[in-house]
């Protein structure tokens, strides 16, 4: 069964290295979509899939924090994922971005400051604006866990992680690829035995090559659909962009048993 809520609704608790980034006030924004809000965000323009200059688009804004300090990151660099030109703003002195993208299609948000971890944030537009929470995490938390399961990411590889919500789901990529999986309970990073799935908050693989990839969270009893994500007809199952020295996220499953 699909899970979904109501857009004007919508909060993403979205990971775009290994942490949550999730804080208030979401009704005031969803209330003030299209007047105040947008005019003090800046608008990187229209990206539309087809270049058909007519079709309608929604605004997708949101504040990024700092994982570390749990501040809102000004500076963060944020882009239309393969947009051609570049597609690009950069977040406020309140961590705020705004960007447009074609209503009812698979898009992407990048994520770029130095001494921080590049993500790329996916989701699935429909036809009303959207304000999601981001968090940005420091480059050297990110290796420092990594090296702690003995693992170093290649540059010209990415990776993606995954909020799997202490279900035990387990991540694999289709075509087989990347490192074995990882999973990350608070600050403890440990990897799968034997393919079981670990109970924990957070999944995922790296140095995965570039190009796009099917992921699967595979489990006995659940079916997963993505509250984020590039859907495709099979559950739990999602269709991810892999970037090299990017980490990619969907946001979470929503599963039913």
């Amino acid at each position: 069964m699909k899970n979904y809520l109501p857009s004007y609704a919508i909060r993403a608790c979205a990971v775009l290295m290994f942490c949550a980034g999730c804080s208030a006030d979401v009704a005031s924004r969803d209330a003030n979509s299209g007047t105040d809000a947008d005019s003090a965000l800046a608008d990187a323009g229209t990206w539309d899939l087809t270049e058909d200059t007519t079709s309608a688009s929604v605004m997708i804004s949101g504040t990024f924090t700092n994982n570390e300090t749990k501040e809102v990151q000004p500076g963060v660099k944020v882009c239309v994922l393969d947009a051609s030109p570049e597609i690009c703003t950069t977040t406020n002195a309140d961590g705020d971005f705004g960007l447009r993208f074609p209503v009812h299609s698979q898009v992407g948000i990048t994520s770029e400051l130095d001494t921080f971890e590049s993500g790329i944030f996916i989701l699935t537009t429909d036809d009303e604006d959207r304000f999601i929470g981001l968090s940005i995490v420091p480059s050297a938390f990110r290796t420092s866990l990594l090296a702690s399961i003995g693992v170093t990411q290649d540059a010209a590889k990415g990776g993606f992680s995954i909020s799997v919500g202490g279900k035990g789901l387990f991540p694999v990529i289709d075509p087989a690829d990347g490192d074995e999986p990882w999973y990350l309970v608070d600050t403890t990073m440990s990897r799968s035995e034997s393919g079981t799935p670990t109970a924990s908050s957070f999944a995922g693989i790296t140095n995965i090559p570039v190009g796009d990839h099917l992921m699967t969270l595979k489990h006995d009893t659940y079916v997963c659909w993505w509250f984020f994500g590039w859907y495709v007809d099979t559950p739990n199952t999602s269709r991810i962009p892999i970037r090299a020295g990017f980490m990619t996220t969907m946001g979470y499953a929503v599963c039913d048993s």
